[in-house]
């Protein structure tokens, strides 16, 4: 069944090159052979510019590759209302409704926003994508050779059984410098909700499992429960929107 299912997930996909995806000693096909269909996660990194694909292998994730991001728009901080061009940050998920492979922009990943932090918070916008070309108004433009890699990654991943793959989005790396360096910037408090999640993968090479209540992020928590005894939202989903 496996290879009947990538089979299919290929030929949604162009060929592409695939120089560059590891540096260990198989080439880089192999390694490409390996890891297609394996769950992934993404790591985007506004300040950086840098969208980072992870791939499981065993039990952690390993970084596939690193690709600069072309485009994104409205600087620093999240997204809050239409048409304040920012691009979102904070944790979001996808899965195969989100994919959109006859994007004007080549092809998009829908990465769902609003989430219900979003949501909860009264911020509005649709259609927030990663996608091709190089030019963004609240979306991450990743040139059309990176959007082919990751979204052919993104499918084969959700074509094989991963039910949603999760998308984190910081304004920065969040290591300790930076935040102090940040501290007195005006999304100083909605960072510290994300950083919990940014410290949680660099320690367990997991994804974090992310819940919220009350408005903020709560990461890898135990979901809330409301009163009639049913999760107010699982602690390793977000609901996003579809297009």
């Amino acid at each position: 069944m496996r290879t009947i299912a990538l089979f299919f997930a290929m030929l949604l996909l162009p060929c592409i090159s695939y120089a560059g995806l590891l540096s260990s000693n198989p080439s880089p096909l192999q390694d490409k052979q390996r890891f297609m269909g394996a769950p992934v996660y993404i790591q985007i990194f506004k300040e950086e510019r840098t969208l980072e694909l992870w791939v499981k292998s065993g039990e952690k994730y390993q970084l596939m590759k690193s690709y600069n991001i072309c485009n994104y728009s409205g600087g620093l901080g999240p997204k809050r209302r239409i048409g304040d061009y920012k691009s979102p940050e904070g944790f979001y998920s996808v899965d195969r409704s989100q994919l959109k492979p006859d994007s004007r922009f080549y092809k998009a990943i829908n990465i769902g926003f609003p989430n219900e932090f979003d949501r909860q918070n009264g911020y509005n916008g649709k259609y927030l994508m990663i996608h091709g070309a190089c030019v963004s108004v609240g979306c991450y433009a990743m040139t059309d050779n990176g959007i082919d890699e990751i979204f052919q990654y993104v499918t084969a991943a959700l074509v094989f059984g991963q039910p949603r793959v999760e998308v984190s989005i910081y304004p920065f790396r969040m290591n300790d410098a930076n935040m102090a360096r940040h501290k007195h910037a005006y999304y100083a408090s909605f960072w510290k909700q994300l950083k919990p999640g940014y410290d949680y993968f660099m320690q367990h090479r997991q994804p974090p499992m992310v819940s919220v209540h009350n408005g903020q992020y709560v990461v890898n928590a135990r979901p809330y429960v409301s009163n009639g005894g049913q999760p107010l939202l699982a602690s390793n989903q977000l609901f996003s929107q579809t297009k």
